[in-house]
């Protein structure tokens, strides 16, 4: 059997920090967001919204998650900014990898040196990866959460 692996490390703002994929994460998202516009404050449910908002029209297979040939090559909008960004921020919050609040944490990376390509490849790695191992894995002798 694979070792479960929930942590991963990515840049962020131009500077690398860890991620968890937790309950802990959960819990600090949805104390932050209870009562957002932005987001629904279940961070299981808003990274499964960013796929189904992105992943599918931007050129991802839903059924296997690999590119498809022509699509566009960028995936993240404007408006996707306040979800990835608290994510990351819950993640790394659990992690123990930041001490800062949602706010001081959005305007670093808001006037950081993070860039839409950053942005893109947190969007990849969270969906497609840290998500999908920690929070949507196939359990031994369970079928694929759907």
């Amino acid at each position: 059997m694979a070792e479960f692996n929930n942590r991963e490390t990515v840049t962020f703002g131009g500077e690398q920090i860890e991620l968890v994929a937790s309950n802990g994460a959960c819990v600090i998202y949805a104390e932050q967001f209870a009562n957002s516009d932005e987001v629904s404050g279940r961070l299981k449910q808003d990274i499964i919204d960013l796929y189904d908002t992105h992943a599918k029209i931007h050129g991802y297979n839903p059924e296997d998650g690999e590119r498809i040939d022509g699509a566009p090559s960028r995936m993240v909008d404007y408006e996707d900014v306040p979800s990835i960004v608290g994510i990351v921020w819950a993640m790394a919050r659990a992690a123990g990898s930041t001490k800062l609040g949602y706010a001081k944490f959005h305007e670093r990376f808001m006037d950081g040196a993070s860039s839409y390509q950053e942005c893109d490849r947190l969007f990849e790695s969270l969906v497609f990866g840290l998500a999908q191992r920690a929070f949507f894995r196939d359990l031994d002798g369970q079928a694929d959460a759907e």
